[in-house]
């Protein structure tokens, strides 16, 4: 779950916020 955890801030520190805004949360698992 760490590793999960850190892709997600890492994700979010690449912007991934504005994808999750557009997108549904699902497709962010698809993507880890």
């Amino acid at each position: 779950m760490t590793k999960t955890k850190a892709a997600i801030e890492e994700l979010e520190a690449l912007g991934a916020i504005e994808i999750v805004s557009k997108r549904p949360k699902q497709h962010v698992i698809t993507i880890l």
